[in-house]
C-alpha cells in the first residue's frame, strides 16, 4: 500500500509525517533504525529513547497511488506542520537539497587536517616517525605467516574498503 502515514509520540503528541510506496515496509524501517538507535532523525530518536517505543503509534493518513504520494505527503505538511520532521519540503528532503557556495566553504574548512577526511592521501613524515618510534622493539607478528583463509578475509576487507572509497568519493560534493 502506498500512502502517506505518521508516527505520533503519545506522551508529548509531537508527530513525524513521511510517505512511501510501500508504507508498511518503510515504518518496519523506521522501528529497525529506531531500535537500534541510528535512525537519522535525531529528535525522533531522542524521543523514542526517552519514552520507549510503547508510547509510539504508527499510522496511516491517506491511502494514495504510486505516483501521488509526495503531492499527498506536501498537503499533509504544509496542514500540520509536524514537530520531528527536518524539512517542510516533501519534494526536497535533506539529502536532496544542494549546499550553498558559502555553506561548502564553511564545511570545506571546518574539515580541513582531518585524518578522516583525508582519503587517498599521504601521512605526515612527523606522524610516521612517531608511529615508527613507537613500534620498536614490537616483534609479535615477526616470522609469522598469515594463513591462505586469513590473507583470502583480509583480501576481501581490503577490497570492500576500497569499494567504499570509491563509491564514497563519487558522490562527495
Amino acid at each position: 500500500m502506498s500512502g502517506v502515514y505518521q508516527i505520533v509520540c503519545i506522551p508529548t503528541g509531537r508527530r513525524y509525517i513521511g510517505s512511501s510506496i510501500r508504507v508498511y515496509a518503510r515504518w518496519s524501517q523506521h522501528r529497525t533504525d529506531l531500535r537500534s538507535g541510528k535512525h537519522t532523525n535525531r529528535w525522533l530518536q531522542r524521543s523514542w529513547a526517552k519514552y520507549g517505543e510503547a508510547s509510539f503509534r504508527f499510522e496511516v493518513l491517506e491511502e494514495t497511488s504510486v505516483d501521488d504520494t509526495l503531492t499527498a505527503e506536501q498537503r499533509w505538511l504544509d496542514r500540520e506542520r509536524p514537530e520531528f520532521n527536518a524539512t517542510p519540503n516533501a519534494m526536497a528532503p535533506m539529502k536532496g537539497q544542494k549546499a550553498t557556495a558559502e555553506h561548502r566553504r564553511k564545511i570545506s574548512a571546518a574539515l580541513k587536517g582531518r585524518v578522516s577526511n583525508r582519503l587517498g592521501s599521504t601521512m605526515p613524515i612527523e606522524s610516521r616517525a612517531k608511529i615508527s618510534a613507537a613500534l620498536i622493539g614490537n616483534h609479535y607478528h615477526r616470522g609469522k605467516k598469515a594463513s591462505a583463509l586469513t590473507k583470502s578475509r583480509m583480501s576481501i576487507a581490503q577490497t570492500a574498503r576500497w569499494a567504499r572509497e570509491k563509491q564514497i568519493g563519487s558522490t562527495h560534493v
